[in-house]
């Protein structure tokens, strides 16, 4: 049986604090982001990204082309992945910002929250084993203050 991922979330400013024991909501609500965009260019979807959010959203590079998306009170990671699929980018590993660009795959992600989950495996066809990456991201201006996990997660296919 696999143990679940425990986290405790804070914002940043209480990230000396000892870790609650129990997990109350915390820091601001997520924030829900209204967007209409037009033919628009990466970095000037990443802006409105930001002005909507009030959150550091930046642009590395140009999208797959001209951006058309409209959001109507989407919460926060959820219009990032929308945007990350509109444009053809994908999430830099960065925790202080969010950072858009196409260096990076688009990401496989679930988001609840104030966290965003995404997965990213390596397997070659027909072999029986790989890697499975699982990166969490939470809100800018918050943290993870506490994680416990496994040491050693296996699981198996249908094959055994």
């Amino acid at each position: 049986m696999l143990a679940p991922l425990i986290l405790t979330l804070a914002p940043c400013a209480l990230q000396d604090a000892p870790a609650p024991r129990a997990v109350p909501k915390l820091g601001p609500p997520i924030p829900k982001v209204t967007l209409e965009l037009e033919e628009a260019s990466l970095a000037e979807a990443c802006r409105a990204l930001a002005d909507a959010s009030g959150l550091p959203v930046h642009a590395r590079g140009a999208a797959g082309g001209p951006i058309t998306l409209k959001l109507a009170g989407e919460p926060f990671w959820e219009a990032t992945l929308a945007l990350c699929e509109a444009a053809e980018v994908g999430l830099a590993p960065r925790t202080d910002q969010v950072l858009l660009g196409r260096a990076w795959k688009q990401p496989q992600a679930v988001a609840d929250g104030a966290v965003l989950v995404s997965l990213t495996g390596a397997a070659k066809v027909g072999e029986r084993e790989g890697e499975l990456r699982v990166e969490l991201r939470v809100l800018p201006g918050m943290q993870v203050v506490g994680a416990r996990s496994p040491e050693w997660v296996t699981g198996r296919d249908y094959d055994g």
